[in-house]
């Protein structure tokens, strides 16, 4: 898969629209906003799985694709996950009930992760 190229990389505390739209890398720097935010365990049962969810949801996204190291059981059950250790504890409270659908990209699927991308 083709990766854009820029030579401006935005960096900001949320990522923004524009950034997006132009094809520029966007870098989101999640202390600012996150340690500001109560409803955000400051427990190492939140790591960056569960802010993706956090900041998908705040950006109003339908979809959340997590890209990791291994391969997830389908179907994807999120107390599952979250229960074997693939994902943090705090997880399934950041997914359930927001609307958020989520994908599950693990080794050998670039191909799902393309499809994903273009819809």
């Amino acid at each position: 898969m083709p990766c854009a190229r820029s030579s401006r990389v935005s960096v900001f505390p949320i990522a923004r629209r524009t950034t997006w739209r132009a094809g520029d890398p966007a870098i989101w720097l999640p202390a600012t906003l996150t340690l500001a935010d109560p409803t955000i365990p400051q427990s190492w049962d939140v790591t960056a799985d569960s802010l993706a969810a956090w900041l998908a949801r705040r950006l109003g996204a339908e979809r959340l694709i997590l890209v990791k190291s291994v391969a997830a059981p389908r179907p994807l059950d999120i107390a599952a996950l979250a229960a074997d250790g693939m994902v943090d504890k705090a997880f399934p409270s950041f997914v359930a009930d927001h609307g958020l659908t989520l994908d599950w990209i693990g080794p050998g699927e670039e191909e799902r992760l393309a499809e994903r991308l273009a819809a």
